[in-house]
């Protein structure tokens, strides 16, 4: 064999050997590139659907506590109408007796019977409340002040009666 031949399979086998190393090589790079690529997509893809299951798991887990508390408001209510409606059911039971009649005639409609004398009593406090709401016009003259009534001229009753509130108020402050 020549040294040209030599130097000619040579530079084959070398060839070669570059034409299977970058075969290899390349291929081995795109291999972890794709399974880097898909690896990086599934993690993706788990973070999101993480991220929307967390949200959806917390919007239904607020709406379950509102629906709870909307359920225990409502108990709550419902055992406050039943206990009102016992309530009532018993009233009724006793206003169809013959004292629960006479009850109500007695405290509603003031109704006594033949033989009962009725006695009305007037409550003071009410009284005292009412004369002092008053401006002062129904005052008796003996507890007003001397100078209260040196201010004041005498007034005639169809005077006052014809008067409104406002103008005995007006009267008493400026004096005419």
């Amino acid at each position: 064999m020549d040294i040209s031949e030599e130097t000619k399979e040579e530079t084959k086998e070398e060839e070669n050997r570059e034409n299977s190393g970058k075969k290899t090589g390349n291929s081995g790079r795109g291999v972890y590139s794709k399974f880097f690529m898909y690896a990086v997509i599934a993690a993706l893809f788990a973070f999101f659907s993480g991220f929307i299951f967390v949200k959806n798991y917390a919007l239904k887990t607020r709406e379950y506590k509102d629906k709870i508390s909307q359920f225990e408001a409502l108990k709550s209510e419902n055992d406050k109408l039943q206990h009102e409606n016992e309530l009532l059911q018993q009233q009724i039971t006793y206003l169809k007796t013959k004292s629960g009649i006479e009850s109500v005639a007695r405290e509603k409609l003031g109704l006594i019977k033949p033989s009962e004398v009725a006695f009305v009593v007037v409550n003071d406090d009410k009284k005292k409340a009412q004369s002092q709401s008053t401006v002062g016009t129904d005052i008796p003259k003996s507890e007003k002040a001397p100078s209260e009534e040196a201010k004041s001229p005498p007034v005639n009753d169809d005077q006052a009666v014809s008067e409104g509130w406002f103008q005995k108020i007006w009267n008493n402050i400026f004096g005419r």
